[in-house]
C-alpha cells in the first residue's frame, strides 16, 4: 500500500466515525429528556389516557334496583321491539343427502405390492469355489 491509499483509508474511517457519532448523538437527544422541575412519581403516570381533560367516568351513579321493592319488575312487552329483517324461510329446501359417486376403476394412487427380490449374493457353488481357493492359498503359504 502506498501513502495515498493509506491516507484515503484513514480519512474514510474518520469520516465514518464522525457520521456514526453524530447519528447516535441525534438519536439519544431525541429520545432522552431530563425534566428537573417535575418530581419523580413511581409508578410513572400513563400519559396515554382515553379521556380528555375534564371528563370523568362516574360508575357509581348507576341506580341499583332494590331487592325488597314490592312493585313488579317492568315487563319486556312494555318496551318496543327493535326493527329487524323478516327471517321467514322462503327458499327451496336442499336435498337431504348428496348422491354417492363411485367408480368401477381402481384409484391410480393405490400401489401394487412388488414381489420380493431374490436374495443377491454368492450362490452355493460360488461359496464352495471361494472356500477351495482359500484352502489352496493356505496350503501354498505353508
Amino acid at each position: 500500500m502506498n501513502r495515498d491509499d493509506r491516507r484515503r483509508r484513514i480519512e474514510a474511517l474518520t469520516a465514518t466515525l464522525i457520521t456514526v457519532g453524530l447519528i447516535l448523538l441525534a438519536l439519544l437527544t431525541a429520545r432522552l429528556r431530563y425534566n428537573g422541575d417535575e418530581p419523580r412519581v413511581w409508578p410513572p403516570v400513563d400519559s396515554a389516557e382515553l379521556l380528555l381533560a375534564g371528563e370523568y367516568v362516574m360508575a357509581g351513579d348507576i341506580p341499583q334496583p332494590e331487592l325488597n321493592d314490592p312493585r313488579p319488575a317492568p315487563e319486556a312487552a312494555e318496551q318496543p321491539a327493535p326493527e329487524a329483517d323478516d327471517l321467514t324461510d322462503t327458499g327451496t329446501p336442499a336435498p337431504e343427502t348428496a348422491p354417492v359417486v363411485s367408480s368401477e376403476q381402481e384409484s391410480p394412487m393405490k400401489t401394487k405390492r412388488k414381489p420380493k427380490p431374490e436374495k443377491t449374493g454368492p450362490t452355493q457353488a460360488e461359496l464352495e469355489e471361494q472356500e477351495r481357493v482359500r484352502k489352496q492359498k493356505e496350503a501354498a503359504d505353508r
